[in-house]
């Protein structure tokens, strides 16, 4: 008889790796979406966003099988003719009224390197489609970053020539600088909101919210880009990621959401702010609004096993005694981020384990298999 001894190893630290795009927008005003031809790149950054791909190649029978597997990954906005509205509000300081109506994610391509856009008529990335002039993406990521554009071949084609959303007056394009990170941890996630409580535990009252979900995507480790102006430096203690949805780069008139460590083991923090008062300075440092009604602090708990203790919470404003603003935002993780949510800040295993049955000798072994087996292979001959 042979005894098999079998030992469980838990391991911390681990996160699961994946693919994100950093874009960073550099021509998005409504007066300024460039035609073919034209480089859409020069202008100077507005403002810069994470997004992870989706790493299969799309097919249009599966058009709605990808929305539960696009948290980080939907982008929605606003379009109304030829405009692009990233941010959520239309009016500062607090008016939450700016529905989106579309919406695209990255998909990649067959080509190496080569990410497409699919984009929806609604919020939400439901029945996803190639827009209807041209292809549309980044191209050569593999090796560099590179101005969005046309992935058709032909003389109309101009791979500089911005990123077509499916605009009525197509082609055309806003402007859009990629940068694609491969095989990094990241967090990638969606924040619904703002909700009331009941609205925000059953995912209804969607008058009470913005139409639309927030992309995120926080990289957990630092990450070299080329040029190195785009690196990505990773979520750490003191270190906060930033994401901006902003068509200028102008204090008063930005939306951004931040994300950091808690305080407390296994906390996550997120930071919506926007209006008067709020600009980022970089990546990874920003000035929050001025106006406390425009900030909303949520701290998520996250457990040992990666489970987040509430995934709906109330948003703080930013003062020393924080006060409640009103607003519910909802934390929807992507899947392949459970269990390693966050994997900074972790809460410890614990420092014993439970007791397990009694050990049985070899000899009591024996005497048990005699007991139940020995009869029976008896009474069978």
């Amino acid at each position: 008889m042979r005894l098999i001894v079998l030992a469980a190893v838990v391991s911390t630290g681990y996160a699961v790796s994946g693919n994100y795009l950093q874009i960073n927008w550099t021509d998005i005003a409504v007066a300024n979406i460039t035609t073919d031809s034209q480089d859409a790149c020069s202008p100077a950054t507005i403002s810069s966003t994470l997004l992870r791909t989706v790493d299969v190649v799309w097919h249009a029978n599966d058009a709605k099988t990808y929305v539960n597997d696009l948290q980080g990954a939907c982008l929605n906005f606003k379009m109304g003719g030829d405009t692009f509205v990233l941010k959520p509000i239309s009016a500062f300081p607090s008016t939450w009224a700016t529905p989106y109506d579309a919406s695209a994610a990255f998909f990649k391509t067959s080509t190496a390197g080569e990410y497409e856009i699919k984009v929806s008529v609604g919020s939400g990335c439901v029945n996803l489609v190639a827009p209807v002039t041209i292809a549309s993406g980044f191209s050569g990521l593999a090796s560099a970053t590179d101005c969005g554009g046309s992935l058709t071949a032909g003389a109309a084609a101009d791979v500089s020539s911005g990123l077509d959303f499916n605009f009525p007056s197509a082609p055309k394009g806003v402007g859009a600088e990629g940068t694609l990170f491969s095989g990094k941890k990241m967090l990638a996630m969606d924040i619904s909101g703002p909700y009331t409580i009941t609205g925000c535990t059953t995912l209804s009252s969607g008058n009470t919210r913005l139409s639309g979900n927030i992309p995120i995507v926080v990289p957990l480790e630092d990450a070299v880009a080329n040029p190195t102006t785009n690196n990505i430096t990773g979520l750490s203690a003191t270190n906060v990621v930033m994401t901006n949805f902003s068509e200028v780069n102008t204090v008063n008139q930005q939306f951004m959401v931040a994300t950091s460590t808690g305080a407390n083991a296994g906390e996550i923090k997120i930071h919506v702010t926007w209006g008067a008062g709020a600009v980022q300075t970089n990546g990874y440092t920003m000035t929050a609004s001025t106006t406390e009604a425009n900030n909303y602090v949520m701290t998520y708990a996250v457990g040992v096993r990666g489970n987040i203790t509430s995934t709906c919470l109330q948003g703080f404003n930013t003062a020393a005694t924080p006060v409640a603003n009103g607003g519910w935002f909802k934390i929807i993780p992507h899947r392949d981020t459970m269990g390693t949510f966050p994997e900074i800040n972790e809460v410890a295993f614990p420092t014993s384990c439970p007791s397990g049955p009694p050990v049985l000798l070899l000899p009591q072994l024996r005497s048990i298999y005699l007991q139940q087996w020995r009869p029976s292979i008896l009474l069978s001959h």
